[in-house]
């Protein structure tokens, strides 16, 4: 057999030491054909609101409808993704998690993309749902299918970069959108074509890893009803609601509270909201270094601490440098939750139960997105915002910290084994 050429090795051998300084001592699993193609996947599903968010306004002018009105672009889609979440774990078990990934990816593509051409506002709500069921049936597939492939420090490591990509996305998609924007209204919506190669790539590049036998039957169903009401996994689930009910209060009315305390402009709210972007984004990077010394389940707890900390900081002291500096330490909290807490499920699940377990994950993080600007927005009319930062800095922290460190309690004492 021939050997590579030793300008290969040399090229191969600087890329992992590169990706090692970066993500920590496994940083090489972004080299790895199948979890490339993962995370590439779910940057795309990333786009789904946050490309949209910024038109609301424009298309509510192009379809001649009210502002409100054209909000139910988002709201739809919230709401379609809440009730498919629940079931697209028991159709990954029946068809397999690489089959609904590839079914969902084209659904959201196809639908997202066919947006550009509809005429009434009620086709193009009916689109929005199709394309939220897609993105529900793909998610929960494509984040648990990197434990068909890492386990351990490397599948928390590629959770990691996973989220640091998302945030790379998530900052790049609006200032694409509203340049494609001004050539066409119908232009962005585009790029929603992205999820057809990725969903031909996963076809022709990454295997099915089946965790059972295809049969949804009265055995596997009580067996997932037993795991889901496991203490263990309640509380994981509550640690996902209570994540998500954090971050969205936050993102829906630190505009509220920074200029009302401070008179902060809308460049520097975008400013701010782009460090808290930026903190999360390196945080996430750095939690596969972080695994190798300490437990998923106590990094996470320590994002809780950080998270909370920097909301209730942001009350407590509401000026404008302390508020930036609030909002960024909120930032590495969160992007220490989010890839620990997935892993987390990942490791505590059976490989029968991990995709369906996920699935409920994202399922409590949907409602705790859903629920919480509107329960944070009542009570902003009996308490003043920084009141507010502070009660949901404060009780979302705890609330965090303390259902997570059970879990390391209770894992410790079953076992002795790190989660």
């Amino acid at each position: 057999m021939r050997k590579p050429p030793k300008n290969h090795l040399t090229k191969s051998l600087m890329t992992d030491q590169f990706l090692q300084v970066l993500f920590g001592r496994w940083g090489c699993v972004a080299t790895h054909n199948a979890g490339r193609i993962l995370i590439v996947s779910q940057g795309i599903l990333a786009t789904a609101t946050i490309l949209i968010s910024p038109l609301i306004a424009d298309l509510a002018t192009v379809f001649a409808i009210s502002e409100a009105e054209s909000g139910l672009l988002i709201g739809v889609f919230s709401a379609a993704i809440l009730f498919t979440f629940p079931f697209s774990g028991l159709f990954a078990d029946r068809f397999g998690a690489r089959r609904t990934a590839i079914f969902g990816l084209t659904l959201f593509g196809l639908s997202g993309c066919t947006f550009a051409y509809v005429h009434t506002f009620e086709f193009a709500l009916f689109l929005r749902i199709i394309q939220a069921i897609g993105f529900g049936l793909a998610q929960p597939s494509l984040i648990a299918m990197f434990a068909d492939f890492f386990s351990g420090i490397r599948e928390t490591t590629i959770q990691g970069i996973n989220t640091s990509f998302k945030s790379i996305v998530q900052l790049a998609t609006p200032v694409i959108s509203g340049l494609l924007f001004a050539l066409s209204w119908r232009a962005p919506f585009h790029l929603f074509l992205l999820a057809l190669p990725a969903a031909a790539l996963i076809w022709s590049t990454v295997p099915e890893c089946e965790s059972i036998d295809g049969r949804i039957g009265k055995t596997y169903l009580r067996g997932i009803a037993w795991f889901l009401t496991k203490r263990t996994t309640l509380c994981l689930m509550s640690g996902f609601f209570t994540r998500t009910y954090m971050l969205f209060g936050m993102y829906t009315y630190i505009s509220v509270l920074a200029i009302r305390e401070t008179g902060m402009t809308v460049a520097m709210l975008g400013l701010l909201l782009g460090t808290n972007s930026l903190m999360k984004f390196a945080a996430a990077s750095q939690v596969g270094r972080l695994s190798g010394h300490s437990s998923t389940n106590l990094i996470a707890i320590i994002g809780f601490a950080l998270f909370g900390t920097g909301l209730a900081l942001a009350g407590f002291v509401p000026t404008v440098p302390i508020i930036y500096f609030a909002i960024a330490i909120a930032g590495v909290g969160d992007g220490l939750i989010d890839p620990a807490m997935k892993s987390m499920v990942n490791s505590l699940s059976s490989p029968a139960y991990r995709i369906s377990s996920m699935a409920v994950a994202l399922t409590f993080q949907a409602i705790g997105k859903t629920v919480s600007p509107i329960s944070v927005g009542i009570l902003l009319v009996f308490l003043e915002p920084a009141t507010v930062f502070i009660v949901l800095g404060t009780v979302g922290g705890l609330l965090g910290v303390s259902v997570l460190f059970d879990i390391w309690i209770r894992t410790r004492e079953r076992n002795g084994l790190k989660t």
